[in-house]
């Protein structure tokens, strides 16, 4: 292999690292985001809906999660739901 020869594999090589280190930062920079765009949904859960899980003894997990108790008071869901308010 002559110098000239060495010198484009050198580049080649190079280049495609730099294409692959700007992969990974678009990826990276996708996570962060989706990461944003959870806690704010899991945010709006919880101003919507925390009290009313509170009430009926669930809680609200880290990733937006509604989790109730096996057996809760259907009455209070009925009577406190916003899905329930337009179907009286």
């Amino acid at each position: 292999m002559d110098e000239e020869m060495l010198t484009r594999a050198l580049v080649a090589a190079s280049e495609e690292e730099d294409g692959a280190d700007q992969r990974l930062a678009d990826i990276s920079e996708v996570l962060v985001r989706a990461e944003q765009e959870q806690q704010a949904l899991t945010g709006a859960i919880r101003d919507e809906l925390g009290d009313l899980v509170s009430e009926i003894g669930g809680h609200i997990e880290p990733d937006g999660s509604i989790v109730l108790p096996e057996r809760s008071n259907p009455s209070i869901v009925r009577h406190r739901s916003p899905w329930s308010w337009g179907f009286r």
